[in-house]
């Protein structure tokens, strides 16, 4: 067993070395952290987007423009006949 380890301690020394470097785990969690604030970000723009919609409808329904496709009577676009 002993010439075993012995045969193998410099791949065990190698592997702890790998084991400690901690490159590779900050770089995924700076990682995870940015595409978290993505999202919260899209979440915050969607949400702030359908707010502003709404202001725009409220305005838009108050000048009188709404969304009424029909147009009033007499003022029709089609040439007479």
């Amino acid at each position: 067993m002993l010439k075993i380890y012995s045969a193998c301690r410099p791949a065990f020394a190698h592997m702890r070395a790998r084991l400690r470097n901690e490159e590779g785990q900050t770089l995924i969690e700076y990682s995870l952290i940015a595409a978290l604030i993505a999202v919260a970000a899209v979440l915050l723009m969607v949400a702030v987007g359908w707010d502003i919609q709404e202001t725009f409808d409220q305005v838009e329904e108050q000048l009188g423009f709404g969304t009424n496709t029909t147009a009033p009577a007499g003022d029709d676009d089609t040439e007479p006949s």
